[in-house]
This record gives structure tokens, sequence and C-alpha cells, in this order.
């Protein structure tokens, strides 16, 4: 594996932005051969999440994991497909997901586990519905999307 210059730079300044929290900076040897690179808590972003796996598909081998034996639910999976879904269908139909808004039903608000905190009869558009289900993993707004589809698909 190779590293540029640029590449270096981009690391180090991503490494110390607020998202990853404050990194010190390192010097990069560039360029380093694969089997010299040796992972630190200094040279990748930290990870909040609680599995991970991070898999190079060119070697079929496992770079970086986290609890990666631990079984876990398939639940993420699922509103991916529903944001895939979901996209095809505005395309397919001709919707403008900025325009065109659900209304939360009451069985969406009421949805158990992570949700967006969506409420009972507020309108929300697609787009938002989409970043509502994505970024918090929102079990609601997936249902309202599900919910709202289902009616424009029967109408």
């Amino acid at each position: 594996m190779t590293i540029n210059t640029s590449t270096s730079q981009l690391l180090n300044k991503s490494c110390n932005s607020h998202h990853f929290g404050n990194r010190p900076q390192i010097p990069y040897q560039v360029p380093f051969r694969d089997h010299e690179y040796t992972p630190s808590a200094f040279n990748y972003p930290f990870v909040s999440c609680q599995t991970y796996v991070i898999l190079d598909t060119n070697k079929n081998k496992i770079l970086f994991s986290k609890k990666s034996d631990e079984i876990r639910e398939m639940a993420s999976l699922t509103k991916i497909m529903t944001m895939m879904v979901s996209l095809h269908l505005c395309v397919e139909l001709k919707i403008n997901m900025h325009k065109t808004w659900f209304r939360v039903s009451a069985l969406a608000a009421s949805m158990i586990g992570t949700t967006a905190n969506l409420t009972e009869n507020q309108r929300i558009s697609i787009y938002d519905l989409l970043h509502a289900m994505m970024l918090p993993s929102g079990n609601d707004a997936a249902m309202t999307l599900a919910e709202g589809f289902s009616e424009l698909i029967r109408s």
C-alpha cells in the first residue's frame, strides 16, 4: 500500500477535525509498504459504533474490526434497503422528494427501538424522512416512508 503526500495531509487533517476528536499530528513515512503499516489510534478516525468490519476485497483480508464475531440484528440493512427502494420509487414515479410530504401515522409514531422522534400527524418531506431514517436510524421514519409509498402506489 502506497500513500502519497496529499493523502497523508488529508489523513492528518481528518484525524484532527472536530468529528474525530482532537488527535495529535503524526508524521507519515511516505511511501510505506503494506507489511510495515501498523494501525494505531492516531492514524485512523475514532469509530463509535458497537461492531464493524473493514475488508480489503482485493486481498480478501480484514483490515480493521471490532467484535466481528458478534451476531447483530439486520435492522440497519433493512433501512438501507428501504432507502434504496424509496429512491428508486422517486425516480420511477417522477416524485420530487423535496416537495412530496407524508403524514406520520399513529403506528409509525409509536415504533419502538431507535427513532427520529416523529409525532403523529406530523407532515414531513420524503427527503427529510430519508435523513431521519438513516442518520438517527429512525424506525418511525422508515415506517412512514413504507406507509406513504404504499398509499402512493395504491392511488
